[in-house]
C-alpha cells in the first residue's frame, strides 16, 4: 500500500516547522497534560524557536505536559554540549519548563547499558500510550529516531550501532567523525507506534527522494519510515521542496489545472528528460508518457517558447561597470555554487565577496596544528597563547566525544578560513569583506538566532559598498542553519537599500530546476578547470566529504553539479559545443 493522501500534508518551504508547532499547541489546548515522544534535529529546532515565542506570548503553557527524548547518542552524557537531551534543553526546555522531561543517560558504563534501557522502558511503561510522538526521518535510510534496522522493530528499546551514513551525517555536530559516538539509544518501534497520534516531518530538496518512496512506494523493511503507512493515527508532514517528487508536484498538469505558459515549458522540459529527447522532436506520445494531453499547435508553440526561455538565459550578458556583492553564508558558497560566472564578472565590474560567518566549525583540528607547526599557509597573531592552543587541543584529541573549542581556537580557524578566502577571491578578482557576524559565534554546530546586531553590521557594510547586484543563495538547507539566518538578515536588511537587483545561487546540494534561471553561464574546459582549480584551494574544506550519505569530495560534487547542468540542457537540445560546463543563477524581483 501507499501512504493514505489524506495523512499527507505539505507546507510552503518555511512553513512546516510552524505546522509542527501549531500541532503541539492544538494537542495541549485539549489535553494540557499530554505526553510527548520529541525528536532532535533541524526541523525540530524551527518548530521549538515557534513554540517558545508562543510560549512567551502567553499562547500555550507546558507546565503540566511530559517529554521524552525519543533517542539519545551513547557515550555522552545530558551536560555533554554534543548530546541530543543538552541541545533540547538549550533549546526548548529551559526555556517553557514543561512539567516533566525524561532521556536516556548516554554516559552510563556499558556494563550499564541494559539497567538504563530498563529504566526509561519502565518510564514509558509508567506513561502508558503517548499522545503524540513528533519525528523525523533520515534522508538516505529514512530511519526512525535510531531505528535503523528492522530487526529492532519488535522492540521497545534499543542500542543500536549506528550506521556509517548516520555517523556521517552527525559529523558537523562533533566536528569530526572520529568523535562521532558508535553507538546510540533509542525507542524502539513499538513504543513510538503506541502513541495516540504520530507526526513524521521531512523537510528540504535533500529529503525529496526519500520522501517520495515513503509515500508512493510499498512498506519497506528497509524504510523503516514507510512501515507508518498502515497505522492511521501517522500523519506526515513535508515542505513543499521535500515533496518536489510527488508525481502531482513534479507533473502538477496531471491535476487538471490550467496550463499556463511555465506549467506548458515544465512538462515539456519533463517530456524531453523523460524520453531522452531533444525538444525540437517531441511529440504527443512524448508528452503523454508524462501525464501531459497537449493539442499539437500548443505543442508545437510550447517548443518554440521553452527553447527560446532556456536560450535567452543561456545568451544572456553580463552587466558591465556595476558594483555587485556576492553575499556568502560560508567563505565558500558563491565560488562552488558561481564561481566561473563570478570570475567573468569581474573583470568588467567591481565584485566584493561579503563573508557573512566565520565558518570556524568546520575547520579540521589538524589544520589549527599544521598552522602552529607552520606547514600550513598563515601566520599565528601575538594576540593568541599558542600554549593554550596547543594544551586544549590535546586534551579534545584525548577527549572520546569531543569538546568545544576555545575562543582562541575558534579563531584560529576563522583566520585560516579568511586567509585562504582571500587568497581565492583575489584570484577571481574580488576583494574580499568579512563580517563575522555575532549570531554565528556560539562555539557549537547549532547557532544563534540572527538580531539587531548581525542586521547592523550588515546594513553598515551594504549601505557603504553602494551595490546595483547583490548574488546570494536562495537555498536554505544547511543543517546549522546559517544559510537561513544569513538570508533572514538580508532580508530585513534590503528593503532598506535602493536600486539594488538581486541573483540568487542555489546551493551546494545540487543545480536549480533551468527554467527558474535568468541566467545560465557556459563554462569552456578552462573556466571550469580554474573553478575547480580555485575550490581546491579551500584547504580546510579538501577533501570534505558532502553531508549524509554521499561520499563524494567538495571539488568532485562541484565538478558533478556544473557538467550534469550542461549535459541535462543538452539532452533538451541546446547547442553547448566548445563548453564543458554551465552555472545557473535566478534574476529576483526584491520587491516580491
Amino acid at each position: 500500500m501507499a501512504w493514505p493522501r489524506d495523512r499527507v500534508k505539505v507546507f510552503d518551504d518555511g512553513g512546516l516547522s510552524l505546522g509542527i508547532a501549531q500541532r503541539v499547541v492544538e494537542q495541549l489546548s485539549e489535553k494540557p497534560d499530554s505526553f510527548f515522544g520529541w525528536p532532535v534535529g533541524r526541523t525540530q529546532l524551527e518548530a521549538e524557536r515557534h513554540l517558545r515565542n508562543m510560549h512567551d506570548a502567553g499562547e500555550v503553557d507546558f507546565s503540566q505536559a511530559t517529554f521524552g527524548l525519543v533517542d539519545e547518542l551513547y557515550g555522552v552524557g545530558k551536560n555533554h554540549p554534543f548530546s541530543y537531551r543538552a541541545a533540547a534543553d538549550r533549546n526548548f526546555f529551559d526555556h517553557v519548563k514543561p512539567g516533566r522531561v525524561f532521556s536516556f543517560d548516554g554516559s552510563v558504563p556499558r556494563e550499564g547499558v541494559e539497567e538504563e534501557l530498563q529504566r526509561v522502558q519502565g518510564i514509558l511503561e509508567e506513561l502508558g500510550s503517548g499522545d503524540l510522538a513528533v519525528l523525523g526521518y533520515s534522508p538516505d535510510i529514512a530511519h526512525l529516531a535510531l531505528i535503523e534496522d528492522a530487526l529492532q522493530l519488535e522492540k521497545r528499546v534499543i542500542f543500536p550501532r549506528l550506521k556509517e551514513s548516520t555517523r556521517r551525517e552527525m559529523r558537523n555536530v562533533f566536528g569530526e567523525e572520529r568523535f562521532v559516538p558508535t553507538h546510540g539509544m533509542s525507542w524502539g518501534f513499538k513504543t513510538i507506534t503506541d502513541f495516540e497520534q504520530i507526526v513524521l516531518g521531512g523537510d528540504g530538496p535533500h529529503k525529496a527522494p526519500m520522501g517520495r518512496e515513503i509515500v508512493e512506494e510499498d512498506e519497506n523493511l528497509d524504510v523503516v519510515a514507510s512501515l507508518l503507512q498502515s497505522y492511521p493515527q501517522a500523519d506526515l508532514y513535508l515542505s513543499d521542496s521535500a515533496a518536489g517528487m510527488f508525481p502531482e508536484r513534479a507533473r502538477p498538469w496531471i491535476n487538471g489545472v490550467d496550463m499556463t505558459d511555465g506549467l506548458i515549458a515544465s512538462a515539456i522540459v519533463e517530456a524531453s528528460e523523460y524520453s531522452e529527447t531533444a525538444i525540437p522532436d517531441l511529440t504527443v506520445d512524448n508528452l503523454r508518457k508524462v501525464d501531459a494531453e497537449f493539442p499539437n499547435l500548443i505543442l508545437r508553440l510550447g517548443k518554440k517558447r521553452t527553447l527560446e526561455r532556456l536560450q535567452r538565459a543561456l545568451d544572456y550578458e553580463l552587466p558591465t561597470g556595476l558594483r555587485i556583492g556576492v553575499l556568502d553564508p560560508h567563505s565558500d558558497d558563491g565560488i562552488i555554487c558561481a564561481g566561473g560566472t563570478i570570475k567573468k564578472l569581474s573583470v568588467n565590474n567591481d565584485v566584493f565577496s561579503i563573508v557573512a560567518t566565520a565558518g570556524c566549525t568546520a575547520v579540521r583540528d589538524e589544520d589549527v596544528v599544521k598552522l602552529l607547526n607552520g606547514t600550513i599557509r598563515g601566520a599565528v597573531p601575538e594576540y593568541v597563547d599558542e600554549e593554550q592552543v596547543r594544551e586544549f587541543l590535546q586534551r579534545k584529541s584525548e577527549s572520546s566525544h569531543g569538546l568545544v573549542d576555545i575562543p582562541p581556537v575558534r579563531e584560529l580557524k576563522t583566520l585560516l578560513r579568511e586567509e585562504e578566502h582571500t587568497r581565492v577571491s583575489y584570484r577571481s578578482g574580488m576583494e574580499p569583506i568579512f563580517l563575522r557576524l555575532p549570531f554565528y559565534d556560539t562555539g557549537l554546530a547549532q547557532k544563534n538566532l540572527s538580531g539587531p546586531a548581525d542586521d547592523a553590521i550588515m546594513r553598515e557594510c551594504l549601505y557603504g559598498l553602494n551595490l546595483d547586484i547583490l548574488l546570494e543563495t536562495i537555498e536554505f538547507n544547511d543543517p546549522n542553519f546559517t544559510h537561513l539566518e544569513v538570508h533572514r538578515i538580508s532580508e530585513r536588511v534590503l528593503p532598506d537599500l535602493e536600486s539594488v537587483t538581486l541573483w540568487g545561487y542555489s546551493t551546494a546540494y545540487g543545480e536549480m530546476n533551468p527554467l527558474r534561471a535568468g541566467i545560465l553561464q557556459p563554462l569552456t574546459q578552462d573556466e571550469l578547470d580554474e573553478k575547480i582549480e580555485t575550490v581546491r584551494m579551500y584547504e580546510t574544506q579538501n577533501p570534505m566529504l558532502q553531508p549524509g550519505f554521499q561520499k563524494t569530495e567538495l571539488w568532485e560534487r562541484v565538478l558533478e553539479r556544473n557538467t550534469s547542468t550542461l549535459r541535462r540542457l543538452q539532452t533538451l537540445g541546446l547547442e553547448l559545443d566548445g563548453y564543458a560546463a554551465v552555472e545557473a543563477i535566478q534574476i529576483l524581483d526584491l520587491a516580491a
